[in-house]
């Protein structure tokens, strides 16, 4: 990761140094999660090497991971009050500033939102706009009331595609900042996932766990169903996984476990895909390589899909190849190609924002897009204060084929 120089308010610069610190936050999260945050503060302090604490986006998957760990453990208020530590450094508040004058619509979206009906994110809200961060996350923890205005989506600038919420977070000003490795596609073929050798109930409860996320796509794919001209459209979902969305398209009648296919790299994964839906076909789910030439004549085998489904996959492959994918997703000659995809970037993610273009350049044209943004509710407003893996801008993308 090269060093990332940013300029104070009075000029000067900061430099944000190469160090081990994302090595030893992960290995703190195992053993001492309630030390991670007074490393980082100190590293913020003392300058030096430490002062990358928070320059790479590895180092939030540790925070977020060290907020569950202390949460789950009862030490969730110790993990708050390290929070407005770490935010009360100079370094810190410098700089969240230096953040917010660089995104200046973002910055007019929130004052703009304070001229609404009173909410709940308010007060914290005008102290993260004065330069006091570890003051706006207290105040965010403390209030109370109407959540729903921070769902609108902000529109213009840098921050385009995100909810609100997400700007309240002083958090999510430092993890805009911090540096992202690109070369993630060998993490997701060489890495599989850690719980990859999870039980049979582990993951149906990782499955009920992600639905929510998923659920909004379900009349999607029953809308483009029923365009079809034909008793018996197919489904073919790349890059699949443990098979969660083919198993909540059957449970939510969308279509058939038979017209239902499933592809991935892992084997393991296409294995547990099997269990998990009642198929007739145990031939329903398969391993594909979308970098390898045989991609194609490995599908057409086995199903020529009406509708394909590309999860958060595209983001998994790097620029240099993501064309090359794309292209052989459209060769599969579906009629609907329903693809989320992301500005953002974060571990093992890509964030791009042209893979409609690349869809246009093999014959599909986008039917439409809405932003893809989960809301801020009871169950989960401490998420607009305290750090979070990443802030995605997800984004639902149908494609048509044009001919």
């Amino acid at each position: 990761m090269p060093n990332r120089p940013s300029p104070d308010s009075d000029g000067r610069t900061i430099r944000l140094e190469v160090s081990d610190l994302d090595r030893s936050s992960a290995i703190l999260v195992r053993s001492s999660p309630h030390l991670i945050l007074p490393m980082h503060t100190q590293a913020m302090q003392t300058g030096g090497k430490g002062r990358d604490a928070l320059a790479s986006k590895e180092a939030f998957s540790a925070l977020a991971s060290a907020r569950v760990s202390m949460h789950t453990s009862g030490a969730g208020e110790l993990f708050a009050t390290q929070v407005v530590e770490l935010l009360s450094t100079q370094l810190a508040r410098d700089l969240i500033s230096q953040r917010l004058k660089s995104a200046p619509e973002t910055t007019e979206a929130l004052s703009q939102i304070l001229e609404e009906p009173s909410g709940a994110l308010d007060d914290g809200i005008r102290l993260l706009l004065s330069g006091r961060p570890a003051e706006a996350v207290q105040a965010m923890l403390q209030s109370a009331g109407d959540l729903k205005k921070y769902g609108v989506t902000i529109e213009n600038g840098s921050d385009t595609g995100h909810p609100l919420w997400h700007a309240c977070n002083p958090f999510f000003h430092l993890w805009r900042q911090a540096e992202h490795d690109p070369h993630v596609q060998s993490q997701w073929r060489d890495d599989p996932l850690p719980r990859e050798g999870a039980s049979l109930e582990a993951s149906i409860q990782d499955f009920e766990t992600w639905k929510p996320w998923a659920a909004p796509l379900v009349p999607v794919i029953k809308d483009l169903v029923a365009e079809i001209d034909q008793p018996s459209p197919v489904l073919l979902d790349l890059g699949c996984g443990h098979g969660f969305f083919t198993r909540l398209l059957q449970l939510e009648g969308a279509l058939p476990a038979q017209a239902l296919f499933g592809s991935d790299y892992h084997p393991d994964r296409i294995a547990r895909a099997h269990e998990l839906l009642s198929a007739s076909d145990a031939g329903q789910f398969f391993t594909t390589d979308l970098l390898a030439e045989t991609f194609l004549q490995t599908v057409h085998d086995r199903v020529r899909p009406d509708i394909i489904t590309a999860l958060m996959l595209t983001p998994c492959f790097d620029d240099d190849t993501i064309e090359t994918v794309i292209a052989r997703i459209a060769n599969l000659g579906a009629r609907y190609i329903v693809n989320v995809d992301t500005g953002s970037a974060w571990p093992r993610t890509n964030g791009r924002m042209d893979e409609p273009n690349l869809f246009a350049g093999h014959g599909y044209r986008m039917r439409r897009y809405v932003w893809y943004k989960a809301p801020l509710t009871a169950t989960n407003r401490h998420d607009a204060a305290l750090p979070l893996k990443a802030w995605p801008n997800q984004r639902l993308v149908v494609h048509e084929r044009a001919d």
